[in-house]
């Protein structure tokens, strides 16, 4: 699992970064191209708004999604901690600590992920939220300008479903593989668990089992 974990690790990090850098580049067209484009809240045309809504639906599905996936990756981390933890306590089995620590770490970077991709998705979100504001809006000083500016948010909007798709089907692949190296190490510690458990029995049954006697032979 740790493999898997960091192979797609790396993968989300480079989408993360690639969408970091097209925003500021974004702003970059804005800032020194277009320094008279108003930054101020404006009303935007019926259906130029209406795509701005729509990116935000979508935006919260994928941010909801990663939520979840986020939430169950931590859980399950402590699930297989509190199991590791009992094992070592029944001091009947002896646990490979620097396994053990890989097992944590994995699960650490992962999570650790998941939140900077929820960050990443908040801030697009603001950025949507801003462009919905209510007036008072500030007029611009030609057609042109005006025209310019809605087509840079229609660009920003392609951009940012284009980074949604990839980052959902890298998510749909990672966290499958990641789930699937999940099940089999808590396989390995329902084992584990029973092993102890039978020894335990074991060694309760002859602790109470009748010694013979040497002289009754």
């Amino acid at each position: 699992m740790n493999n898997v974990v960091d192979e797609k690790s790396n993968v989300l990090q480079a989408e993360v970064t690639a969408t970091q850098g097209n925003n500021e580049q974004q702003v970059e067209v804005v800032e020194n191209k277009d320094s008279d484009i108003p930054l101020k809240p404006i009303v935007l045309p019926d259906d130029v708004r209406s795509k701005v809504e729509g990116i935000l639906k979508a935006l919260e599905i994928l941010k909801v999604d990663i939520e979840k996936k986020k939430e169950t990756a931590q859980l399950s981390g402590d699930l297989l901690n509190t199991k590791v933890e009992r094992l070592v306590e029944s001091g009947q089995l002896k646990i490979d600590d620097k396994e053990v620590k890989r097992s944590v770490e994995s699960v650490t970077k992962y999570v650790a992920l998941l939140d900077r991709l929820i960050q990443e998705i908040l801030g697009e979100q603001q950025y949507f939220m801003f462009l919905l504001s209510s007036p008072p809006a500030k007029e611009f000083e030609s057609s042109e300008q005006e025209n310019h500016f809605y087509s840079l948010v229609e660009v920003k909007i392609k951009q940012v479903r284009s980074y949604m798709r990839r980052i959902k089907k890298d998510l749909d692949v990672s966290y499958s593989r990641y789930s699937h190296g999940f099940d089999m190490q808590m396989k390995q510690m329902s084992y584990l668990e029973h092993v102890v458990t039978m020894r335990a029995a074991h060694a309760a049954k002859t602790e109470n089992k009748p010694v013979k006697s040497a002289m009754a032979e």
